[in-house]
């Protein structure tokens, strides 16, 4: 009963991590003219995050503790990705539009 109250904390604790994750990626991957030793220095800085965060877990309450956490973080991932994935669908039907608007103008 003790460790399921652990395990609990240990998954908000995986959602808030693969947030800080996640943001912080697509913060470094959306300014313009990035180069590629920034985007690794930027994967070096977000790298210790998630391994401290799987070595307190394994520490705190083991493999269940590391599943836990590892759950928080796969579904804020799939969150982050499904929500992503539509804002970019979106954006590339407007273009799309656009360019067949241009299209039809032109001709």
């Amino acid at each position: 009963m003790f460790k399921i109250l652990i395990y609990i904390p240990l998954f908000f604790l995986g959602v808030g991590i693969s947030y800080f994750y996640f943001t912080n990626m697509v913060k470094n991957l959306s300014t313009e003219s990035i180069t590629k030793s920034q985007i690794i220095k930027g994967m070096i800085l977000r790298l210790p995050v998630p391994v401290i965060g799987f070595f307190l877990a394994g520490f705190i309450a083991g493999v269940g503790g590391i599943l836990s956490l590892f759950v928080g973080f796969t579904v804020f991932q799939i969150y982050f990705l499904v929500k992503t994935g539509s804002k970019l669908k979106l954006e590339i039907e407007k273009d799309n539009e656009d360019l067949e608007s241009k299209d039809n103008n032109k001709k």
